[in-house]
């Protein structure tokens, strides 16, 4: 009965996923600190803020998995704010950072149907190429099978001629 339990929750954690948004900053610059970026973990919006809590957000990007965010210094010494295709020149003496925007939630049926969505997709072309190469395989298959028809053929009349008139067997 556990184990029961155990598998039932492991399927409803793996049909539910990890939905949540990571909490806090990706990247922070402060005064003081040494500029620095950092990969995306997950495909979405990220956002750059300042210290005032009022403040609307200083830019909003889409992101890809895998991409850089984060601050750099130029040759000059002045810190910008940094992304794909994105360069935002800070003024100093402030705090910023980039964060994750929460998304929408995507229910888990919506998540399921997708997956079955594209399960079927990938059944569906695998069908459609067997059927495509089906009518090759029947042809080879036959040519096979006169070949050894032949082959049998002619063993069979090999060796009734090989007998040299003998009629017993004795």
């Amino acid at each position: 009965m556990p184990r029961r339990i155990a598998f039932a929750l492991a399927l409803l954690s793996a049909l539910t996923g990890c939905v949540s948004s990571p909490r806090g900053p990706l990247v922070e610059y402060r005064d003081g600190l040494t500029p620095i970026t950092r990969p995306v973990k997950h495909d979405g919006s990220y956002a750059l803020r300042s210290a005032d809590p009022c403040a609307q957000p200083l830019a909003e990007l889409k992101v890809a998995k895998g991409a850089r965010i984060g601050f750099s210094r130029d040759e000059h010494g002045f810190v910008s704010a940094i992304a794909p295709a994105y360069t935002l020149p800070l003024s100093s003496g402030a705090c910023y950072w980039w964060e994750a925007v929460p998304g929408p939630v995507v229910p888990w049926q919506e998540r399921v149907r997708a997956w079955v969505r594209a399960d079927i997709e990938e059944t569906t072309d695998c069908t459609r190429s067997t059927i495509k190469a089906l009518p090759m395989v029947i042809c080879v298959c036959c040519l096979v099978a006169i070949a050894l028809a032949l082959a049998i053929a002619y063993g069979i009349g090999q060796g009734n001629s090989n007998r040299g008139g003998l009629t017993s067997w004795r």
